[in-house]
């Protein structure tokens, strides 16, 4: 096996078991013994220990990033949904406005969803590093061996070197993750910026407006709202533009 350290090998096998106590969750009224679940981890494992063995390394990272992308949903609700449900459901909003929009971004929507799910990932207190939600979220998906357009997606959604700025942060982030300036990074903003708290769906004005009366103007957040609204709302409007060439509802 390549030698990128263990957490990768435990981010796969961590997938897999999520998966089976999700199955058996969605059979809980029928008999399924627990110690069968556990036999297939098990057993999971060994094959897997098997296979990843016989990986180069080219392949072992292609893996990584399918594991991610595949579960971004599962690691997304696992981080957030007990301890943050209002930002979780904000996050499937998201996540949700991507999936119907994919199309516009061509071979990038599978990494437009999984950078949806993930985009507030930093919010997770067992993550807090920095205190600043982009950089937090990024930093723990490089450490899960995360493609690094992945990880830069999640470290710049919404303009976040504006604040990075104003939080002494912006040298930081800009040195760990550089910054993508492409459809796709407008697509995050426009799926982050037409989704309201609780998920809904708003307008970007509205969904500024509204970040504004739940931190106050004179906060700091309302100051890179101010600061960084007129670049939020060209991508926004970008993406409306491709969207429409595209024949997608906006």
């Amino acid at each position: 096996m390549p030698s990128l350290g263990i957490t990768p090998l435990r981010l796969i096998l961590n997938t897999i078991v999520d998966y089976i106590q999700t199955r058996y969750r969605l059979h809980e009224g029928k008999v399924v013994p627990a110690n069968t679940d556990r036999k297939m981890v098990v057993l999971l494992s060994r094959t897997l220990s098997e296979v990843l063995g016989k990986l180069d390394r080219r392949t072992w990272h292609r893996l990584i990033d399918m594991v991610l992308m595949s579960n971004a949903s599962g690691i997304a609700a696992k981080r957030l949904a007990e301890c943050s449900p209002r930002r979780f459901s904000h996050v499937r909003g998201v996540a949700g406005q991507a999936e119907r929009i994919a199309a516009v971004v061509g071979a990038d929507g599978e990494l437009l969803v999984a950078a949806a799910w993930l985009h507030d990932i930093g919010y997770a207190p067992e993550l807090a590093d920095a205190g600043f939600h982009p950089l937090d979220g990024a930093r723990f998906l490089r450490r899960q061996g995360a493609d690094g357009r992945l990880c830069g997606l999640v470290a710049h959604h919404s303009c976040s070197v504006i604040e990075a700025e104003m939080r002494g942060l912006a040298d930081e982030l800009l040195a760990e993750f550089p910054r993508e300036e492409s459809a796709i990074s407008d697509a995050l903003i426009y799926c982050d910026l037409t989704t309201g708290p609780d998920g809904q769906r708003l307008t970007a004005e509205e969904r500024l407006a509204e970040i504004i009366s739940r931190y106050g103007p004179d906060s700091l957040v309302g100051r890179f709202i101010d600061q960084a609204r007129s670049e939020m709302i060209d991508a926004v409007r970008r993406t409306e533009e491709r969207l429409r060439a595209a024949g997608i509802e906006h």
